[in-house]
């Protein structure tokens, strides 16, 4: 589970079990910073050609069971950031 704290616009990502800083998102503009991995959540870089099409070469399928998977999206200049949990739990 994700715990959130909010300052302005900004809102901080940390892991509810280890504590760990996972990124921070502008809440008006979808865009933020990602940080690293922890133990528990991992971070999917996918571009944003292949996020926001359906093209066959970016395997639609796949891009789809990640965003289903996600439980955080961060917009970045030429990618889009969606953070998975591991092993399937929060």
């Amino acid at each position: 589970m994700l715990t959130r704290k909010r300052e302005g616009v900004f809102t901080s990502y940390y892991c509810s079990k280890c504590g760990k800083e996972l990124a921070l998102k502008d809440e008006d503009t979808g865009s933020g910073w990602i940080y690293s991995d922890c133990e528990h959540y991992c971070w999917a870089n996918i571009s944003k050609t292949c996020y926001y099409s359906n093209d066959e070469r970016c395997e639609p399928e796949a891009i789809k069971k990640l965003k289903q998977e996600s439980v955080l999206k961060i917009d970045r200049v030429d990618n889009v950031y969606l953070l998975i949990p591991k092993g399937g739990t929060t």
